[in-house]
């Protein structure tokens, strides 16, 4: 019997998602359901559609819009936030277009900007994201402007550093007016020299070739083009276009040193930059292979259309699908990218095989062959052992154990997991948990000593349902 076949569903999504410690986030079609202990915190009408803020009986609150979830505090949106802010060499102005819940306005600022303008399709949305994140949101270094994203790329008194779009929402399609070539220029012409310009895009909620038309017309606007992928997981994914009018010149000691500004809960790779680097995919050849013969999505032409068949399983294909189309045109980022150092080159070139080799082990996963997603974990253990993402690999797969009851094989994941990284609290609790159900309490206490050590309130604060999908931690 496959061996993920043992596994309830909450746990198989856990598995995929565990590898960055972003937990699923509900689909953007997902209707609401009531829960108990939950009360409605802020209510608002944006364009006869009601939108919501509910906080969860533990406490968690998210978004909704028209009876659908929008995005829920955490959610993985503040790794992802971090990105842009990564890449860019200065972040003093960020353009946001849509605030989602608040955290990317905290992202920005805890980044080092002293001006953000923040672009929200009403005042409801904006209000929506204050009480989600108000320090950030109320902030006196924050403006938020109400309406159209196209209207405001037009008006909006550049340049910036940072243009970030795409991350408030997991529909993709909820402003079509902000992806067509029109507004992609119009973010180029708002860019200083070195500015970088950041399109994300949610996997799930786009057929390939609507996500290649949509690509295509970023790729028409920006001389630079590269694409990153926001992480490993084939079921929840997002990609990023970031568009340059310079080449990007990435050096380890610049990107640490912004890695170590950012949270380093949601920054696994927050000390190593080449693990960061090696989540890029590909540079404006390797796109315009990507794209070859798809025409780009212009204002006249609304040729993006929303995915007629809808439901858990579709959108879970979808990205699937988009997914592999992507990692079916990655390229080794030493030959594209410049770096500044010599020892980074090579640094390079061990990670991104090892990120191939960790790609290979999680599409392997999605068809329950355990004993061969972990032999590509072992393969890049050799290539990059030092690499935060392959320990939450061996996590994800030993999570998947230890919820099947396979306590053997969950205890050996979790000890190479540790072996890469020993300060993961996560890890650290998991392992402890698998040898109490083993009965081994000499080992069980010595994990949850180290874990006290690490994380002392992590126990108190790790459950929160409604977040997280059962009681499942985020760090």
């Amino acid at each position: 019997m496959r061996w993920r076949k043992a596994l309830d569903g909450a746990a198989k999504s856990l598995a995929l998602s565990l590898t960055v410690l972003s937990l699923p986030s509900p689909a953007s079609a997902q209707s609401v359901v009531a829960r108990d202990g939950e009360k409605t915190v802020f209510t608002a009408d944006s364009a006869g559609a009601k939108v919501s803020v509910i906080q969860s009986g533990a406490g968690v609150p998210r978004i909704e819009k028209a009876g659908r979830i929008v995005t829920y505090a955490g959610d993985g949106t503040v790794r992802r936030a971090h990105y842009p802010f990564i890449l860019a060499p200065e972040a003093k102005r960020a353009l946001v277009i849509g605030p989602g819940n608040g955290e990317i306005v905290g992202v920005a600022l805890s980044m080092g900007a002293e001006d953000v303008a923040v672009v929200a399709e009403s005042r409801a949305m904006a209000d929506a994201a204050a009480v989600m994140a108000p320090a950030a949101m109320k902030d006196k270094r924050v403006k938020t402007l109400h309406g159209s994203a196209a209207k405001w790329l037009k008006s909006a008194k550049g340049p910036y550093d940072v243009i970030v779009a795409g991350l408030d929402s997991q529909d993709t399609l909820e402003d079509k007016s902000a992806i067509t070539v029109e507004s992609f220029a119009a973010m180029k012409g708002l860019l200083k020299p070195a500015g970088i310009a950041v399109q994300w895009i949610h996997l799930s909620s786009l057929e390939t070739d609507d996500m290649r038309k949509l690509a295509a017309s970023f790729a028409a606007a920006f001389p630079y083009v590269t694409v990153w992928s926001g992480d490993m997981n084939p079921v929840n994914s997002w990609i990023a276009l970031t568009g340059s009018v310079q080449p990007l010149l990435m050096d380890g000691a610049g990107v640490k040193k912004r890695l170590e500004s950012a949270d380093r809960i949601d920054m696994v790779e927050w000390n190593d930059p080449y693990s960061f680097l090696s989540f890029y995919i590909n540079d404006q050849g390797g796109i315009k292979a990507a794209l070859d013969g798809m025409a780009a999505h212009t204002a006249k032409i609304p040729s993006i259309t929303s995915p007629s068949i809808t439901g858990e399983s579709e959108e879970m294909r979808r990205s699937a699908d988009n997914f592999a189309f992507w990692m079916n045109y990655r390229s080794p980022v030493t030959e594209h990218i410049k770096v500044a150092e010599h020892k980074d080159t090579d640094l390079l070139r061990t990670y991104f095989a090892a990120r191939s080799k960790i790609l290979n082990g999680r599409k392997i996963g999605l068809g329950g062959a355990a004993a061969d997603e972990i032999s590509w974990y072992d393969k890049a253990l050799k290539d990059a052992p030092g690499d935060p993402h392959l320990a939450l690999s061996y996590l994800a797969i030993g999570l998947a154990y230890y919820r099947g009851g396979l306590l053997d094989k969950a205890a050996a994941q979790l000890e190479k997991a540790k072996k890469i990284a020993p300060d993961r609290a996560v890890i650290r609790f998991y392992l402890g948990k698998t040898y109490e159900k083993m009965e081994k309490a000499a080992l069980a206490n010595a994990e949850f000593a180290e874990l006290k050590k690490l994380a002392p309130d992590y126990v108190e604060r790790m459950y929160l349902p409604s977040r997280n999908n059962g009681g499942i931690p985020l760090n």
